[in-house]
């Protein structure tokens, strides 16, 4: 738990801790303002073998969608056609296939500009994480004993719109860092060609999955 809530804090800059009164005047001013509860997740992980590997927490956000209506919450994943015509493609032209998968793809991209803020409730356990760690910013209260929420200025696990903010920071980075040219009848399929002296190509099928 401790080394989820440090790489949330370092790695991402995920959050920053807001007084609740700052928070509640937002709101009164902006409905779409969201206060959202947060849960940890717990997982024993196993090697192909069956043997023990390791445990990993997850700090997530508790966005049921029946309680919050989020807008431009859609995400494309490739399609079935999509998927088949790549292996053909390869099949053909006997290319190389990988399948790649990013970890903590959903705490990876910042919230869109356009978006209303969303702060979290901050989850139980952080008073023993403090004690354990000595950081303060593991506090449910400022100094003078306001209650605190954190404002979520990255992606987080459990957020509507999670697999939207890292569809695009994907296709972002794919045509505009890497020069994939993304195809205009499945908006989850990339390719970039090389001219001599490579005379090769790769074209790259991006799967967000959120269910």
């Amino acid at each position: 738990m401790l080394d989820e809530l440090l790489q949330l804090f370092d790695k991402f800059n995920a959050f920053t801790p807001v007084p609740i009164s700052e928070v509640n005047a937002q709101r009164r001013s902006n409905p779409d303002v969201r206060v959202i509860p947060t849960k940890w997740v717990w997982v024993t992980k196993f090697l192909a073998s069956g043997a023990f590997n390791r445990l990993k927490a997850r700090l997530v956000a508790c966005e049921a969608v029946g309680r919050f209506n989020v807008q431009n919450k859609w995400s494309p994943t490739i399609g079935m056609d999509s998927a088949r015509l790549i292996f053909i493609i390869a099949a053909i032209n006997q290319c190389e296939v990988l399948s790649l998968d990013v970890s903590g793809a959903y705490l990876r991209g910042k919230r869109r500009a356009n978006a209303a803020p969303v702060y979290l409730r901050l989850p139980p356990g952080l008073d023993a994480l403090r004690a354990l760690s000595g950081d303060t910013r593991f506090s449910y209260y400022t100094p003078s004993g306001e209650p605190l929420l954190w404002r979520c200025d990255a992606n987080l696990y459990g957020l509507q719109d999670a697999g939207a903010v890292w569809w695009i920071l994907a296709r972002d980075w794919l045509t505009e860092t890497l020069g994939f040219t993304q195809s205009s009848v499945d908006p989850c399929l990339f390719c970039k060609r090389r001219p001599a002296p490579y005379n090769d190509f790769c074209v790259v099928g991006l799967y967000v999955d959120d269910s």
